[in-house]
């Protein structure tokens, strides 16, 4: 609360020691066995972050604001590895930290962010009965999705990390088709397609494997079939227009995921549908050219 109001009315050229002390007691905070307190420490972090470590033309001694987020970060990621005697709540506060940081600051290091509390989420023989610790390592995770805006960016992911993306797109739908339906809202799906069937025809081979079969999963789930009508969910042709369009392929049954010839035409017919077409042109388009 301090430092909230406090923020707003003193430069950001403070006193270099005076930051140092904010800093301390906010990492001392972070162990705290009392819940409260590591739920303020957690708040505030975020907010030093981003009024005294922004600027990277501050220095911080020998260092500048980018050097000295570097060395904050990979201190608050090795304590998710701590398996010391305190290592359950050094962990909770930590795996809660990490997850509130600003975004400039996870764009900067996000692989190492994700890694840590993947890790801290795992359960091993010495942690296994660290429960509130894997909860607050995925709740930290959650939180570093809804910074970055995960599926906002599926089309500038790449290879390895769209298929993970993809994969975890169908199952947050087959789970939410199952437990939550009214989360599974046309518009969600909707979204979701758009961004698949971008993918599904990009030149990547693999890529555009990997993003047919999820759009179809999607497609034909029976779980989701149950939830939406048909033709909310599946994408076909009006009859005239089926009548006069060649087969795809030898046998329609079957497609080979990884050959243009056989997804190209598929989805291409998703340029009729207005819902689509600016996805599927930008995949066609954008893609090829970078």
């Amino acid at each position: 609360y301090i430092i909230q109001h406090f923020r707003l009315h003193v430069s950001k050229y403070l006193l270099k020691n005076v930051r140092d002390e904010w800093l301390s007691l906010i990492e001392e905070c972070l162990s705290h066995e009392v819940q409260v307190v590591r739920e303020k420490a957690i708040h505030a972090l975020p907010l030093v972050f981003e009024q005294y470590l922004r600027d990277d033309g501050l220095q911080y001694g020998a260092v500048d604001a980018k050097h000295r987020r570097m060395e904050l970060v990979e201190k608050y990621c090795a304590q998710l590895g701590s398996t010391s005697v305190n290592g359950l709540v050094l962990r909770m506060g930590h795996a809660r930290a990490v997850g509130s940081l600003p975004k400039f600051v996870l764009t900067e290091h996000l692989p190492t962010v994700v890694r840590s509390l993947m890790e801290c989420s795992k359960v091993t023989e010495a942690t296994h009965k660290w429960a509130e610790a894997r909860r607050d390592a995925v709740i930290g995770l959650t939180e570093v999705c809804a910074t970055m805006g995960v599926v906002g960016g599926v089309e500038r992911y790449l290879g390895d990390i769209v298929q993970a993306l993809l994969e975890c797109l169908l199952s947050i739908c087959r789970q939410c088709a199952v437990e939550a339906p009214h989360l599974n809202s046309p518009e969600v799906v909707r979204a979701v397609l758009c961004g698949v069937a971008q993918q599904a025809v990009e030149k990547i081979d693999r890529t555009r494997a990997h993003a047919g079969r999820i759009f179809t999963s999607i497609i034909y789930k029976y779980a989701l079939k149950r939830i939406f009508p048909s033709d909310e969910v599946e994408l076909k042709p009006q009859k005239e227009a089926e009548e006069d369009q060649p087969p795809t392929s030898e046998n329609s049954n079957v497609v080979l995921w990884l050959f243009p010839g056989h997804t190209m035409p598929r989805f291409v017919q998703l340029l009729s549908y207005d819902d689509y077409r600016y996805c599927v042109i930008k995949g066609l388009i954008v893609d090829r050219n970078k």
